[in-house]
């Protein structure tokens, strides 16, 4: 059962599209996911959220009492959220080392964990939005992540446009042009084989890069799925 933590009933489904609307309505900002992969298919998994060119068009949102008909969060109880989600990562089989690191002041958050296995990563996220009880702006199902022989699988369903939580006006969606998401992954041995036409390959063939913005993302303009080969 998801406890209720803000003053009024705002659940943590709430919590995701509240955020997701305040993102959209405040401009440019960046999502950055970092993972480093073992030969052993363990790693430490690092993702970014980065919002600072923004701050001062968040700070203004977060004093209005709603937003879109839902209630806006203080900061105390977003920090409460982020403690609540952090512990309930950290319990899950497979996950070490769980760091949360916040700046409100600048609205840059890093949140970052040990992993033995593709699984066991895959396992921990689905904890998480599962507890949301509501469709998760991105699906992670069984099997999204896999890493087995050297080649990694990574298959991320986004849904359509009118299967979102929150639709986005036309006027959040210019915003959105200008937010961006990347996905840097980081080998062992030298990648030799990408389906994903969008990919760049570091110069030491080591890691890969896709950067996408989120709009595109969203309608479906680019796909975020990989599948990496190396030695």
């Amino acid at each position: 059962m998801i406890q209720t933590f803000f003053r009024r009933p705002f659940q943590a489904y709430n919590f995701l599209i509240i955020s997701f609307i305040l993102l959209t309505c405040s401009g440019c900002f960046e999502v950055v996911e970092e993972v480093s992969l073992n030969s052993n298919g363990s790693g430490n998994v690092l993702i970014t959220l980065n919002a600072s060119r923004s701050k001062e068009q968040i700070k203004q949102l977060m004093l209005l009492d709603k937003m879109d008909g839902f209630p806006m969060p203080t900061v105390d109880e977003i920090k409460a959220e982020v403690g609540r989600q952090k512990a309930k990562l950290a319990k899950q089989a497979g996950i070490s080392n769980v760091k949360v690191q916040e700046d409100y002041q600048n609205f840059i958050f890093h949140i970052s964990c040990d992993f033995t296995n593709a699984e066991s990563l895959e396992n921990g996220i689905i904890a998480l939005i599962k507890e949301t009880k509501h469709k998760a702006i991105v699906e992670v199902n069984r099997g999204s992540f896999s890493y087995k022989n050297k080649t990694l699988t990574r298959k991320l369903h986004i849904p359509k446009p009118d299967e979102m939580p929150h639709r986005a006006t036309s006027e959040q969606k210019g915003f959105l042009k200008d937010a961006t998401y990347t996905a840097i992954y980081r080998f062992q041995g030298e990648v030799y084989k990408t389906t994903n036409t969008d990919v760049k390959l570091a110069p030491n063939k080591k890691a890969i890069m896709f950067r996408s913005n989120i709009l595109d993302l969203l309608e479906h303009r680019k796909s975020p799925n990989l599948y990496i080969k190396h030695h």
